[in-house]
Formats: C-alpha cells, sequence, structure tokens
C-alpha cells in the first residue's frame, strides 16, 4: 500500500528529474506550495539545482526511513496523482494540462492541486 506521487522538475532540453514519494502523493501540492513559499525556495527559485535539493528536502522533511519511503530518478517511479512539473526557467509549474505562474502557486497551489484531484476541500 502506499500514497504515490511525483514533483517533477523540467530542465528543458536537458530532461526531468523525477522526486518520488510512495506515502504522501495526496499531499505533494502543499508540499510545493510549502518549499516553493520557503525562504530558501524564493531566494533560488531561478536556480534549477538549488530549487531542485530545496524541494526534494521539503518532499523527505517528515522521512522516518533511510532506506525507503523517497527516490529520485529520470522517469516516473511509479505514481497514482497528477504529476506537479515544475519549471524553474519559466517559473510556472503544470498540471495536466493547466500553468500556473509561481507567484499563483505560492498563493493557492495547495488547492489548485486538490481541486485538479478532486479531492474535497479542506477548508
Amino acid at each position: 500500500m502506499g500514497d504515490r506521487g511525483n514533483i517533477v522538475v523540467d530542465f528543458g532540453d536537458r530532461g526531468k528529474i523525477y522526486l518520488y514519494t510512495h506515502s504522501t502523493g495526496s499531499d505533494i501540492g502543499q508540499i510545493l506550495q510549502d518549499a516553493l513559499n520557503s525562504p530558501e525556495g524564493i531566494a533560488r527559485a531561478h536556480d534549477e539545482s538549488y530549487l531542485t535539493r530545496i524541494l526534494f528536502n521539503h518532499l523527505t522533511k517528515d522521512a522516518y526511513s533511510p532506506e525507503t519511503g523517497y527516490g529520485i530518478a529520470p522517469y516516473a517511479p511509479d505514481n497514482e496523482h497528477p504529476l506537479l512539473i515544475v519549471c524553474p526557467e519559466r517559473q510556472t509549474v503544470r498540471i495536466g494540462e493547466d500553468t500556473i505562474s509561481f507567484a499563483d502557486f505560492r498563493k493557492n497551489g495547495a488547492k489548485i492541486y486538490r481541486d485538479a484531484n478532486g479531492y474535497e476541500d479542506e477548508d
């Protein structure tokens, strides 16, 4: 059992990196929103490599096992939720066919992701 999800960092023609969670896939909208709103996420939003590490740090901040639960790959290891595709170059997040600016995702990203998934609103 799991709750698998991925945050994808899109490097354009240089490829993509998938940040995988086995247990918190339904929470990745909030995780990404928190990461982009963090002081380090704001400061390094245009720096692809640092932002990728910042996103992974936020994804794994509640990790309890050094061996399992999270991963990094050039493909989606497993997935049960719509991908969140982060493009540092364009400062956007894509969910399905919708593209949202970092500024808008910082304000409403978790809600936008819940709505895209058809989750019940928690507000």
